[in-house]
């Protein structure tokens, strides 16, 4: 079974991936750029990188674009409000967004 444990620095990146780990979750991507992601996967290339944390529909792509192969998302993409409403439909246009950028 895969995990994916959770680093931020290019030595705690490198070290997960040392110890085994077949992706590594960057968190918190809400406190970086997608430039800092790039930078990493320049140095790091070797290993899949997963920005976790702050992925939205606005920076989704940038994300994408600077290397990652993954994304976690909780809050951003099971948008509080609308499952509060019941807006089942909602929720899946809002779910069709996401899938539409990538």
């Amino acid at each position: 079974m895969p995990i994916f444990p959770g680093a931020f620095s290019p030595t705690e990146i490198h070290n997960a991936w040392k110890w085994g780990a077949k992706m590594v979750k960057v968190f918190p991507s809400a406190n970086m750029a997608p430039s800092y992601l790039k930078n990493v996967s320049a140095l790091l290339d070797f290993i899949d990188l997963m920005p976790t944390g702050g992925v939205s529909l606005e920076n989704i792509l940038e994300f994408r674009k600077a290397g990652a192969k993954a994304f976690g998302m909780g809050g951003l993409l099971f948008d509080s409000e609308l499952i509060k409403n019941k807006d089942w439909e909602g929720l899946g246009q809002h779910f069709n967004k996401f899938q539409q950028l990538l």
